[in-house]
């Protein structure tokens, strides 16, 4: 919850630009990203992974291997129009997301929460002043971009934190429960 504050704080700092209109559009183009990632990264990629007698070391592996995919993903930008440079930073930003995102996903089971957190991110991104004018490409670093970035950062340390070791055995006792 800490990481989304932060990331709202950058992108109110871009939304006070633009104004309200095109919220319900920002809207509809965030519940498509945030549930199809969702249900394809964590809900099919996680869940099967987590399907056999998981262990430990399949929690650290899957936590990592489905964080990094999804941040890989998002470098697909640059085809899209988005500078190289842009869309790297981009699919960073994404990782340490998706690491929040997986680890809540990890402890929780439940995919609810990453799929509201992962539209609430992209609502906040798609008014924001700068992608708005650009048709929803990043084209340069303004005040709230850096703020982004440390929010990914932080997301990186909140997705550690909560697969740390003292909690993976409560994991992986989760996910066994879940699929017998």
């Amino acid at each position: 919850m800490r990481n989304l504050i932060v990331h709202w704080i950058g992108s109110i700092v871009s939304w006070m630009q633009l104004g309200t209109s095109g919220v319900l559009l920002a809207f509809l183009r965030a519940f498509a990203p945030g549930f199809g990632e969702e249900a394809a990264f964590r809900g099919l990629g996680v869940a099967n992974y987590l399907r056999r007698d998981p262990s430990e070391k399949d929690v650290v592996k899957v936590f990592w291997l489905s964080s990094v995919v999804f941040g890989l993903v998002h470098v697909l930008n640059a085809i899209a129009g988005a500078p190289l440079l842009i869309s790297l930073g981009q699919a960073a930003y994404a990782a340490g997301i998706g690491m929040v995102l997986g680890a809540v996903y990890l402890r929780t089971g439940n995919l609810w929460p990453c799929i509201i957190g992962h539209m609430s991110l992209d609502f906040m991104e798609i008014i924001r002043a700068d992608i708005g004018s650009s048709g929803g490409v990043l084209s340069g670093m303004r005040a709230g971009d850096w703020i982004t970035i440390a929010a990914g950062v932080a997301g990186i340390g909140c997705g550690l934190y909560l697969i740390r070791p003292s909690r993976r055995a409560e994991i992986v006792a989760l996910w066994k429960d879940k699929w017998a």
